[in-house]
């Protein structure tokens, strides 16, 4: 479509979007969002509109392509000891619906898994053995249980986290659901980046600064409600026992700002071995929805987030 870096022209010609930047026409910069059905594209700049807070950046490393450096994976907030040559380079593709872990990594994410979740009496469907959700494979899932599964964030250069939570890596396809997050089936480098990532972020492509520049997309979201942490923050307490305050978080809808009642959210772990007295709530006539914190017997940080289908919005930490 005449997007492509300018290393990867044929026989040196330009290209359509090169053009326009060569004549003055526009700035040397393009962006874009997306939802499952459409998207918008801004040729020489942003649209604050679409997107919330601001545009972390992180370098392009190549002129062949839009390849991204990663530093490192998390699974539920804690780092996949997995080596850099495994996960790098980070290519964004917006033509493919899966994000696509390197061999390699993706035998470090099977290790991680299954130390942390196989050793379990019932471990969550589709998690353990050689036939599971990241190799492809398709299994019969509660969509209520999705918050037992892990979420896993992308960490590139400059600290720019690109985070999936199993809400939005678990779809459905013919009666089962099956993960968007999968291992490459021949010989891969590094990590491609697919829209099932992508359609959380309004993405720029500065050539300019030669970097690309992510924030969570709003206005090309199909979501319907916008899911806030209230309070809860920054509470300590003794191992064992419960936190002092809930957590809480507030529903709004995305369209009219208005608080949404009897919606029911999910509460997760992302880090530390606090356990929540219920994983799930419903939000009240205020849309405040709460959870109580228990921590564990180890003494460190607990990171908690709190999600909703087909919203967007922010976590917690204690």
């Amino acid at each position: 479509f005449g997007f492509g870096p300018p290393g990867t022209a044929t026989n040196g010609l330009g290209s359509w979007f090169g053009d326009l930047v060569a004549a003055g026409a526009v700035e040397n910069v393009f962006s874009f969002c997306m939802d499952s059905g459409s998207g918008v594209l801004v040729v020489g700049g942003n649209d604050v509109s679409l997107y919330s807070g601001i545009l972390q950046y992180t370098p392009i490393v190549t002129n062949v392509g839009y390849f991204l450096q990663a530093e490192e994976i998390e699974m539920n907030g804690a780092t996949i000891p997995i080596n850099s040559a495994s996960i790098n380079p980070v290519v964004i593709d917006s033509t493919s619906g899966e994000t696509v872990l390197s061999i390699a990594a993706y035998e470090e994410l099977k290790k991680q898994i299954d130390s942390a979740y196989c050793s379990r009496s019932s471990p969550p469907v589709g998690l353990c053995g050689d036939k599971n959700l990241f190799n492809g494979y398709c299994f019969p899932i509660i969509k209520d249980l999705f918050f037992s599964y892990p979420g896993f964030s992308f960490i590139l250069h400059n600290n720019v986290n690109l985070t999936l939570i199993p809400q939005y890596y678990l779809y459905k396809k013919e009666g089962y659901f099956c993960s968007s997050v999968i291992g490459a089936t021949n010989y891969q480098s590094g990590i491609v980046l697919g829209t099932d990532i992508l359609r959380r972020y309004y993405v720029t492509v500065d050539m300019s600064l030669n970097s690309v520049g992510f924030s969570p997309s709003v206005g090309c979201s199909d979501a319907s409600y916008v899911i806030e942490y209230a309070s809860g923050d920054g509470q300590s307490g003794a191992t064992g026992k419960e936190l002092k305050n809930p957590f809480t978080a507030v529903v709004t809808g995305f369209h009219d700002n208005q608080p949404v009642p009897n919606v029911d959210v999910v509460w997760e772990i992302n880090q530390g071995d606090g356990t929540f007295a219920s994983y799930s709530s419903t939000t009240n006539e205020e849309g405040i929805a709460q959870a109580k914190l228990e921590l564990g017997l180890t003494i460190g940080t607990n990171i908690a987030s709190v999600s909703l289908n087909q919203a967007i919005g922010s976590h917690s930490h204690t």
